[in-house]
């Protein structure tokens, strides 16, 4: 295959990766923060266990509903401004929460919430992917998910710090002045505009025809991934994990929470090391490479019973995974026909909110029906299962 001579680096200013990579972490901070005050805000409301669990899983509705129109509203309008008005949204509804007087406004604040974060995620990774060209995109994507991982990891902090100070109020207003403080910067500092314009090379820099249509073995496969990550992390990491920890290992709230605290640490470490493995081997094998070792680690839990090694293979199982994390988003830009990766990408965050669902939900019910093996059996041979799909759905011939 023959390649073009690169032209000058036409991807993000590095001033509007960080506006637009920021915007997404600064929303997706907004859910993390309210994580401590919403027990304690549902039942000052009169909120018993059942109501508590619609008051958090409505958010996830709100985002399964909105992923796919999201997308296929960025096929008609553009994505940065889409994104400015999502986030403003965010920002209005997440402080407005903290004044509710009642049970039904909370729900209805927590749905409306979950959309607009849904359009918020969705045209910023679509706005990331449009202004990215290819061989710039693994590194861009990994910047996202870095900020992501700051934004998941720092919001349960900052919203238990607001607890303590001035109670939920406050907690929701903190949490939507971070992503306000974003808005702002994008606000005032002038759009790049289209970072491939008409005549400009293409996005592939190479001799590739560009995709042209959405039905393709390389969308499903990363959508299969998408499904299987989301599925691993939301049904395995902060679902049935915690309780085997704490029910069969004798793991402390506080020693497993630390241990979430190194994973993500150890993931904001590995992301160079990704970028760097997919740019010598491509970004296939090491997706399907760190996916396949991820899910097979998860079968470890079975064969330790004591705090230590739980902790280890917590640290396995979580760095295996991060070597992968920003390269779906990398291969959906890929594959994706250029006019048409908003779509795509709706269809990809729909993937992975119904395994956010379906996770928690299947595997707490195989063990409470069954003990832990039967789920945690599953959860591996998920992993596998989708390592092994998209290497066969993307092999080259």
């Amino acid at each position: 295959m023959s390649t073009t001579q690169h032209r000058l680096p036409t991807g993000l200013r590095r001033e509007q990766l960080v506006i637009c990579c920021g915007l997404v972490a600064a929303t997706q901070m907004t859910w993390g923060s309210v994580v401590p005050v919403l027990p304690v805000y549902a039942a000052s409301f009169g909120a018993g266990p059942a109501m508590l669990g619609l008051v958090v899983g409505i958010f996830g509705v709100g985002r399964l509903l909105a992923n796919l129109p999201a997308g296929l509203l960025l096929a008609r309008v553009p994505a940065r401004p889409l994104l400015l008005i999502s986030v403003a949204g965010v920002v209005v509804l997440t402080v407005a929460t903290g004044f509710v007087t009642s049970l039904p406004q909370l729900v209805a604040a927590r749905l409306v919430n979950g959309v607009l974060g849904a359009v918020a995620i969705t045209s910023g990774q679509t706005l990331l992917a449009q202004r990215t060209p290819k061989w710039r995109r693994g590194r861009d994507m990994a910047t996202l998910q870095a900020m992501q991982l700051v934004g998941g990891a720092g919001g349960p902090a900052l919203g238990g710090l607001a607890m303590l100070l001035g109670g939920p109020t406050l907690v929701f207003g903190l949490a939507g002045a971070a992503a306000a403080i974003f808005l702002c910067w994008a606000l005032i500092r002038p759009d790049d505009g289209p970072l491939v314009r008409d005549g400009d090379a293409p996005l592939e820099f190479d001799d590739e025809p560009a995709p042209r249509s959405l039905a393709s073995k390389a969308l499903l496969a990363v959508n299969i991934v998408g499904f299987a990550v989301f599925f691993a992390r939301f049904g395995g990491q902060q679902s049935l994990i915690p309780l085997i920890a704490y029910q069969h290992v004798g793991v402390s709230p506080e020693l497993f929470g630390l241990g979430l605290g190194v994973v993500t640490g150890l993931s904001l470490l590995l992301l160079p090391l990704t970028v760097q493995l997919a740019e010598r081997f491509g970004r296939r094998p090491v997706l399907a490479a760190s996916l396949l070792a991820s899910g097979a680690a998860t079968g470890l839990y079975l064969a330790v019973d004591e705090p230590l090694g739980f902790l280890g293979v917590l640290l396995v199982v979580g760095g295996l995974t991060a070597i992968s994390g920003p390269l779906p988003a990398a291969m959906l830009a890929d594959h994706a026909p250029p006019n048409r990766i908003g779509v795509a990408t709706g269809i990809f965050r729909t993937c992975g909110d119904l395994a956010t669902v379906l996770g928690p939900v299947l595997l707490g019910w195989l063990y409470e029906r069954f003990g832990m093996s039967l789920p945690i059996v599953l959860l591996a041979v998920s992993g596998v299962a989708a390592a092994l799909a998209f290497a066969a759905l993307t092999r080259v011939r």
